[in-house]
């Protein structure tokens, strides 16, 4: 009877926590790469998300959809 997935930002969202998949942490869907690592290489890296991108070889759009959702934890 318990979700099997969630989806904060609903179904089409880019962020699915899952808890089979780096222990429940939200990520991007398609990656297993938690937002949290993201959101934390995009402030080591002065906030570009062009090198970030580069870094995971993850489309940049992608990244500031993970960006955006770690820091509206935050605020």
């Amino acid at each position: 009877g318990f979700a099997r997935r969630w989806y904060p930002q609903g179904k089409n969202g880019l962020i699915v926590i899952d808890p089979q998949i780096s222990f429940g942490r939200p990520i991007l869907v398609g990656y297993s790469v938690p937002t949290s690592n993201i959101y934390d290489l995009y402030l080591g890296e002065n906030k570009n998300y062009s090198t970030v991108s580069q870094w995971f070889d993850i489309p940049a759009t992608e990244i500031k959809t993970a960006v955006q959702f770690e820091h509206s934890l935050w605020t």
